[in-house]
C-alpha cells in the first residue's frame, strides 16, 4: 500500500508539473521545476545499482514512472517543436536536460535490476520510440530567436530522433546486460519497418540532412556486428540500396567505413 501511494503521489507531481502553463505560447513545464529534481533523483538512485535501493525502485514502480516522465517530456519538446515556440530559457536548458535523459536510460541498462527495465518495456515507451520519437525528424526551430553564440549548436538539431538514436544505440551497446530489451527492439523494429523507412528516405534523398540520418542509423545497426541486425538489413534491402549509394556519393566511404566493408563483405560470401 505504501509503494501504491507513492506512486499515486509521483504521478501527480508529474501531472502537475506537465500542465504549468506560462502567460505565452511556451512553457518549459517537463524541462524545469520540479519535473528536472524528479529526473535527477531517478538518474541519482538507479545510478547507484544498490541492491536495497533497487528493492525500493522496484516497489516504486520507477521504471514505469521513468517512461512515463520521459514521454510527457517528449510531448512538450513536440509541442515546442509543432508550434515553432523555442524560447531562448528552453535552449539553454535542452541539452542539459536531454544528457540527464538519455544517461538515467543508460544506467537504466547498466542497472543489476531487471525489474526495472521490464517495468519500463511494459509502460510501451518502446512502441512509442519506433512508432514516433525515430520518425520524428524536424528541427528545433530557431526562427524566433537571434542566431548568436548560444544558439548556434542548436540550429539543425533534430531533438525527438536524435535522442531516440542515442537510446537505441545504449539498448545495442547493451544487448549482453539486457537481452530482453534487445530483442525488445528488434520485435518493434521489424513491426514498424523502421529498417524499411531508412531505406525509402535514402531512395528519395542521396545527399543532405535527412539522408545523413538514415546513413547514421543503419551505420549504427552494422557497427554493432550483431548477426540479427545484419540479418535485418539484408531482409530489408538495406545493404543494395547501401551499395548504390556508394556508388553514387563515394565520399560517404569515408564517413561510413564499416557500412563499406559490409558491402563487400557481403559481396565476397555471395561470389563464393
Amino acid at each position: 500500500s505504501r509503494a501504491k501511494t507513492s506512486v499515486s503521489f509521483a504521478n501527480d507531481l508529474l501531472e502537475n508539473d506537465l500542465n504549468k502553463e506560462d502567460d505565452a505560447k511556451f512553457r518549459l513545464g517537463s524541462f524545469d521545476d520540479i519535473g528536472v529534481h524528479f529526473q535527477r533523483m531517478i538518474y541519482y538512485f538507479i545510478r547507484k545499482n544498490s541492491t536495497k535501493i533497487n528493492k525500493l525502485l522496484e516497489s516504486f514502480e520507477i521504471g514505469r514512472l521513468l517512461a512515463e516522465h520521459l514521454r510527457m517530456q517528449y510531448e512538450k519538446l513536440d509541442q515546442v517543436i509543432t508550434h515553432d515556440t523555442a524560447a531562448i530559457s528552453m535552449v539553454k536548458l535542452y541539452q542539459q536536460q536531454a544528457q540527464i535523459r538519455t544517461d538515467t536510460f543508460y544506467y537504466l541498462l547498466a542497472n543489476s535490476s531487471e525489474v526495472l527495465r521490464r517495468q519500463f518495456v511494459e509502460s510501451q515507451f518502446l512502441d512509442s520510440l519506433f512508432a514516433i520519437y525515430l520518425k520524428d525528424r524536424r528541427e528545433l526551430s530557431m526562427n524566433q530567436l537571434r542566431i548568436n553564440i548560444e544558439t548556434l549548436p542548436f540550429r539543425e538539431t533534430r531533438p525527438l530522433i536524435e535522442e531516440s538514436m542515442s537510446m537505441l544505440q545504449t539498448i545495442i551497446n547493451h544487448r549482453d546486460d539486457s537481452r530482453y530489451i534487445y530483442d525488445e527492439i528488434l520485435l518493434h523494429m521489424r513491426r514498424h519497418g523502421t529498417i524499411e523507412e531508412q531505406v525509402k528516405i535514402l531512395q528519395r534523398h542521396r545527399r543532405g540532412a535527412l539522408a545523413t540520418l538514415a546513413l547514421e542509423f543503419l551505420n549504427m545497426l552494422v557497427e554493432a556486428q550483431e548477426t540479427s541486425l545484419v540479418f535485418l538489413l539484408k531482409q530489408e534491402g538495406a545493404i543494395d540500396c547501401l551499395r548504390q549509394v556508394y556508388l553514387d556519393n563515394p565520399s560517404v566511404r569515408v564517413r561510413f567505413p564499416k557500412i563499406f566493408n559490409l558491402i563487400y563483405k557481403e559481396e565476397d560470401v555471395f561470389q563464393n
